[in-house]
């Protein structure tokens, strides 16, 4: 007796590869290495010499998989447009080699875990925020304006420069001006980046439907103003860095002579404006991205705020202590005036920073907006969280409040204190505290301050000190912060029992 054999479904392998190698197509997988280059390199700008291997390879993989996810969306809108064009007729997609209800199901899986992932594996859900918004603005604004104005463009170059700003605000969980002149650098750059590829491809663009400048520019003299206009642009957002803290004449001469070396090539495209020339400035905006890049990384690295070093945190001694704190009277950032009488009977955490410091000082207010939230602040009469400025000079009552907001501080219990003269108040916190704070010896930073946190009992004494940031010299310096908080945490519910 014969027995037949039903056929099975079954992919041969070379079947198999060809679908894996389509699905990983659908993420576009050169333009999501690019973003994680300039993720990488916001981390690192905004940790400089703090940074940790463990939470930016989180920020990597998190970013990772939204920017896929993005970019299959992308390709789910753009299916008919692709189609039409040479360039991209034989994606996926079109070709129908894969499902467009495969796309969603897949775009939307990777955005959902992607954004997730940064929500829950860092201490700051500001990573998680900017990637759903460069996720929402990338496939909800600009792919659909892209058929109905020329201006798509340059709301796609948005989320093209929110990338370095998921890995700033992963760093420090806030967003200063060096971290707003990093956006604008991505900003401006794109856009002579994405003019010349507009323009060689024009032809294929106005088949497909899509609005570009060079579409509708046989001349290409708006195209060229358009490229010189933005690459000009660019210069004056790049030289910001360079004057926020003291000038510093490196990056200043290594910015502008990227600067030039891409604007010239766009001025040559004035006079020239042909394929060729359009490649040349490709070339050359490819170029000018990492080199700009590496600039900004040795700036943020030699500009950054030094934190002083401290001794070990977190041990018996730094805990097994009894130091009064003694009075002073400062202005909180509401304009009430705040003396330590006030403070009797609650316990506190004192940190100390100043709000132009781009190095330690927001991985500081970082781990106080942990706190804020893993002692239940709110809900808990009796602690206060109280941070000092090194800087009375310049963090006056709407500084400090601005600064308290990017961290959602509460409003009646985690005071922001200044006032006084500069020196005075240093004295308060060396003297009193113990705790660091004077004017850098380094020329190119402004303060050299601790990067501890002080706990006080509700007698007003120190009782313990912890480091805010993760340790600088550790084999486990993520394992090292965690256990360092936990003790924090566990004297500070010690402390609130008594």
């Amino acid at each position: 007796m014969k027995l037949a054999v039903s056929p099975t479904n079954t992919y041969s392998l070379p079947a198999l590869r060809q679908r894996l190698g389509d699905y990983v197509e659908l993420t576009k997988p050169k333009i999501s290495v690019m973003v994680l280059i300039t993720v990488a390199a916001g981390y690192v700008a905004a940790a400089g010499t703090g940074a940790k291997l463990v939470p930016l390879l989180h920020t990597l993989i998190g970013t990772a998989m939204v920017a896929a996810g993005s970019s299959v969306w992308n390709m789910w809108i753009e299916r008919s447009t692709d189609s039409r064009m040479r360039r991209t007729a034989n994606r996926p997609l079109p070709t129908g080699r894969l499902n467009h209800l495969e796309a969603v199901a897949i775009g939307t899986a990777l955005a959902v875990i992607g954004v997730n992932y940064l929500y829950h594996s860092l201490a700051s859900p500001a990573a998680a925020f900017v990637a759903a918004l460069t996720f929402l603005i990338y496939v909800a604004v600009y792919t659909p304006l892209k058929p109905i104005t020329v201006f798509n463009t340059h709301i796609g170059a948005m989320p093209g420069a929110l990338p370095p700003v998921i890995g700033w605000v992963a760093a420090t969980g806030t967003l200063n001006w060096e971290g707003v002149s990093l956006f604008l650098i991505l900003l401006f750059w794109q856009l002579p980046h994405f003019m010349a590829i507009a323009w060689m491809y024009r032809k294929d663009y106005g088949e497909a439907g899509h609005k570009m400048i060079p579409v509708d520019d046989p001349t290409g003299r708006n195209t060229s103003r358009a490229m010189i206009v933005w690459c000009l642009a660019l210069i004056l957002a790049s030289l910001i860095p360079a004057f926020l803290v003291r000038i510093d004449w490196f990056y200043l001469v290594g910015t502008v002579a990227l600067g030039w070396f891409y604007l010239r090539s766009t001025l040559r495209f004035r006079t020239e404006r042909t394929e060729k020339q359009a490649r040349q400035v490709l070339k050359v905006s490819i170029l000018y991205l990492p080199g700009m890049m590496g600039i900004f990384l040795i700036h943020a690295l030699l500009t950054g705020c030094t934190p002083t070093l401290s001794p070990p945190t977190g041990s018996i001694k730094a805990e097994g202590i009894e130091i009064p704190v003694p009075e002073f009277q400062l202005a909180e950032r509401s304009g009430k005036t705040i003396s330590r009488d006030d403070l009797k009977g609650k316990v506190w955490v004192a940190s100390f920073v100043f709000v132009r410091c781009p190095g330690p000082c927001p991985q500081v207010t970082a781990t106080m907006a942990r706190l804020q939230k893993e002692l239940d602040l709110k809900n808990t009469a009796d602690l206060r969280l109280v941070t000092f400025t090194v800087d009375p000079e310049r963090d006056n009552a709407k500084e400090l409040s601005e600064y308290a907001n990017r961290y959602q501080a509460d409003q009646e219990r985690w005071l922001f204190l200044t006032g006084q003269s500069e020196e005075k108040l240093h004295a308060l916190i060396k003297d009193g505290f113990k705790i660091t704070a004077q004017r850098a010896k380094n020329p190119k930073d402004e303060f050299d301050h601790s990067s501890r946190l002080a706990v006080i009992d509700k007698q007003g004494n120190i009782r313990g000190y912890y480091d805010g940031i993760r340790p600088t010299r550790s084999e486990d310096p993520e394992g090292e912060y965690e256990v360092n908080l936990r003790r924090l945490k566990e004297q500070v519910v010690g402390l609130l029992r008594k």
